[in-house]
């Protein structure tokens, strides 16, 4: 009987199946880029599918391009239409875009082929061989 207890108590507390998330209805990306363990390509499919199903909100450059006066005129007009609520999720999901924007830039030349991204120890280890590679070149002149 006890055993029959143990046994049904591991199978519980087993590794459980990894949720899995709709990227094009959840916004996954956002907490993906928290993850120091995340895949980048995984990442950047996660961002793109979510944006094929929403609207992307416009970034300030973009807005800024379009001159004074038809920001102003586009930003009443979109005042107009949206909540309180509303306005501050558009800001925070702009804020979120330019984040992962940034991110991705940043990481970029850390990312190994099947997508993993390198550690800053690893990148710190790279940097020490590459300073004492080039000590060893000085040394030899």
């Amino acid at each position: 009987m006890l055993l029959a207890i143990v046994i049904s108590f591991i199978s519980q507390a087993g590794p459980q199946k990894a949720k899995s998330v709709d990227y094009a209805k959840e916004p996954a990306w956002i907490t993906m880029m928290d993850d120091s363990t995340v895949n980048y390509f995984e990442a950047l499919k996660a961002y793109e599918t979510y944006w094929k199903h929403h609207e992307k909100p416009e970034d300030e450059e973009e807005l800024m391009n379009e001159g004074k006066e038809k920001v102003e005129e586009k930003r009443k007009e979109h005042a107009k239409k949206i909540s309180v609520a509303e306005k501050e999720a558009e800001v925070q999901m702009r804020y979120q875009c330019k984040r992962f924007e940034d991110w991705k830039h940043e990481v970029f030349p850390f990312v190994q082929p099947d997508g993993r991204i390198l550690t800053q120890a690893e990148r710190v280890k790279i940097w020490n061989d590459q300073q004492q590679q080039l000590k060893d070149q000085e040394k030899k002149k």
